[in-house]
């Protein structure tokens, strides 16, 4: 593997695999032809994600086994649709993904994709399958990103 050597989890792929995209994408490099590399990581993903999709890492770093019913297409066609977002900010925290900055012109693309609105976050949020939140607790983006930081 050239891309994901290192990834163990579903959520350390998707990781590095927003990162690689931003790195190898056609439409983001017009001085030079990524084309081949960039299919090449495509393949090196889809292999990987059928590797680590049952894999998990709770706040703690302590890998789990979790079933995962998701797709490797379902990130993959997201991702695809809003790299090419201006001003915005693209993060994943543990299992979602949130989108902030400059979303206004994007929300109808953002809805479409089963993207919700957190307007105590000013951000957009993804997550594949079902969610129950189990605390009271509400954290804001900053608690979020150092509660999930590995």
């Amino acid at each position: 593997m050239k891309y994901f050597e290192n990834v163990e989890t579903l959520e350390e792929l998707k990781k590095e695999y927003k990162k690689v995209v931003f790195m190898l994408h056609p439409d983001r490099n017009k001085d030079r032809d990524t084309t081949k590399d960039f299919q090449e990581m495509q393949n090196e993903y889809d292999k990987k994600f059928s590797e680590v999709k049952d894999y998990r890492k709770n706040k703690d770093n302590v890998k789990y086994y979790k079933v995962c019913n998701e797709t490797p297409d379902i990130f993959k066609n997201i991702i695809e649709k809003i790299i090419h977002f201006d001003n915005v900010t693209i993060e994943i925290i543990g299992e979602w993904l949130w989108i902030s900055g400059e979303t206004k012109s994007y929300a109808e693309i953002l809805k479409s994709l089963k993207f919700r609105w957190s307007p105590n976050k000013l951000a957009w949020y993804y997550h594949e399958g079902g969610y129950k939140k189990r605390g009271k607790k509400k954290l804001n983006m900053a608690e979020l990103r150092a509660l999930w930081r590995k």
